[in-house]
Formats: C-alpha cells, structure tokens, sequence
C-alpha cells in the first residue's frame, strides 16, 4: 500500500512539473491576404475611383482654356477624363485637346501665353504621356514647338505645317464639399475671353465656365 502511494505521489509530481516548466506552445502569426501593413498598423485601404470620361468638344475645350470656341477654331479632337470618388468627387482629372485654331485663339495661346508655358523644344520632342489617346502625338511632327508648364502637367505641341494644337493637362480634383469657385463672367469682355487681369485656369475646376 505503501509503495502504492509513493508511485502515485510521484506521477502527480512529474505532471505538475510537466505543466509549468514546458515552454509555451508556439501561436502561428496570420498577415491579412492582400495586405502591406506594417506589424502595429492598420492595412492600407485600396480606394475605389470610377473613371468618367467625357468627349464633347466645346465643353472640354471651355474647361480646359475657360473661354467659349469661336466660330474659326475647329476642335478635332477632345477627351477629358475624371476619377470620381462617391465620398470625395473628383480626385484625379486630366484632358487632351486638339483643335485647329482661328487667328485670335493662335495668338492668344502663343503670343499672350496665358498659361506661362515655357518653350522646350523646336524639333519635335514632347514628353510622352501614358495612356493618351490614339489622335495624340506620341512623337511630336517634325519642325513641331513644344512648350510646357513649369511643373511638367500641361503640354502644347504646336504643328505649323498643319496649323495644329495638341494640348494637355492634368491635375487633382478636389471634395465634394468644397465650395466652388465664382465662375468668371465674359459677357463684358467680348466673346470667349475672361476679364482684364484675370489668368485662365488650368482645367483644375469642377465646373465649366458659363456658356
């Protein structure tokens, strides 16, 4: 009986010893599928942004150069393109223009350069531009003037030979909720043109002109 109670007295021992000095049991660390979150952060959220695109030639044209077209400027091509956030509208637009231009929207765009473009190039030398359309000139034509804004956006690639303009440029949108800004009236200053002083604004704005 005695040699009994020694073994039990012994296997409860070697149990509890069992319990508290064996080492834990390793946990397997899960990462979230489809996830680049670093160990402590949230995992970035991929945004949802519904592409609009919009190919009406005097509306992309007011929207890009904030005056009407005038009846010698012939639009051959227009495409302007939005990514619309439900929660936040526009975050993202961009536009390409190519328009045969009368004699006042030629001087007004190379003589009075109203967006301060800079010139870079007189052999035809344009920046590529990922995704543009077909109709624009991934190679500007030979003898072509190129000219740029500073932070590189908008590009003019003047064609003398055809007396052509292709023009682009893109930038970010801006919240739902933010207030619009007052549209610039024209009525005063003759047909197409902004008042005295005021500089265009590049495409940037939710909302064309007023026709």
């Amino acid at each position: 009986m005695k040699a009994l109670l020694i073994v039990v007295t012994a296997l409860a021992i070697g149990a509890l010893g069992y319990f508290f000095l064996a080492p834990p049991p390793q946990v397997a660390s899960e990462r979230l599928a489809g996830t680049d979150a670093a160990p402590g952060k949230p995992a970035p959220l991929e945004e949802k942004l519904t592409l609009q695109t919009n190919e009406d030639a005097a509306e992309v044209f007011r929207r890009a150069f904030w005056r009407e077209p005038a009846a010698e400027d012939r639009i051959l091509h227009a495409q302007r393109r939005e990514w619309v956030s439900e929660e936040d509208g526009v975050r993202r637009w961009q536009w390409f223009l190519a328009v045969e231009p009368g004699a006042e929207l030629s001087r007004w765009l190379r003589e009075e350069n109203p967006f301060r473009l800079m010139a870079i190039s007189t052999s035809g030398a344009p920046a590529r531009i990922p995704a543009a359309p077909a109709w624009f000139p991934a190679d500007g034509p030979a003898g072509a003037v190129v000219q740029r804004s500073p932070d590189g956006a908008m590009q003019l690639i003047f064609d003398p030979a055809a007396n052509v303009f292709y023009v682009t440029d893109a930038g970010h949108g801006f919240a739902v909720a933010a207030k619009t800004p007052a549209a610039p009236t024209v009525a005063a200053h003759g047909p197409g043109l902004l008042p005295d002083g005021e500089s265009p604004r590049r495409g940037s704005s939710n909302q064309p002109p007023p026709r």
